[in-house]
Parts: structure tokens; C-alpha cells; sequence
């Protein structure tokens, strides 16, 4: 998925209507210690966290760890094969 931006004149100008489908947009509801808060998903698979690194909720650190737990239990089988943590 690509939000298009910088990558329109050089590519995403140059196809044509039918060889480009659009994602369907849906909101997924989280519930991080009783602030719930809509994201983004795209054909069901891929959540989007807009403004991640600079705005709301999601700049603090407490609150990223949380949201990143709970991404991990919910849709990934759990925290304790990952690698990296927030």
C-alpha cells in the first residue's frame, strides 16, 4: 500500500484506471485503559496509527507500550516471540 505522494508523476500517473484498486477503509476501535480511540484499517489487514511519532496519544511512551502490547496479543499471538519492544 502506498499513499501515492512524491510517488505520483514518476508512477502511479503512468497506469491506468483498471490496473489500480483502491483499499476499503474501516475503523478499528482500541481500548487502551479506557480511552478508545478509531484507527485505520485497510481491507481488514493493515492498521494504520496516523501521526504516530508526533501527535496525540501515541507520542507517549506509556501509551505506545500499551497500544503496542495490546496490537501484539490481539492480532499476533502475543508478546513474548517479538524482538523488538517500543
Amino acid at each position: 500500500m502506498d499513499t501515492g505522494g512524491g510517488n505520483w508523476p514518476p508512477l502511479y500517473s503512468k497506469l491506468l484506471p483498471e490496473d489500480v484498486a483502491l483499499a476499503i477503509e474501516t475503523r478499528t476501535p482500541i481500548n487502551i485503559d479506557g480511552r478508545v480511540v478509531d484507527y485505520q484499517t485497510f481491507d481488514g489487514a493493515l492498521l494504520h496509527i496516523g501521526g504516530a511519532s508526533y501527535k496525540g496519544l501515541s507520542t507517549q511512551a506509556d501509551y505506545r507500550q500499551k497500544l503496542s502490547d495490546h496490537i501484539w496479543n490481539r492480532y499476533l499471538g502475543g508478546t513474548q516471540e517479538r524482538l523488538v519492544s517500543v
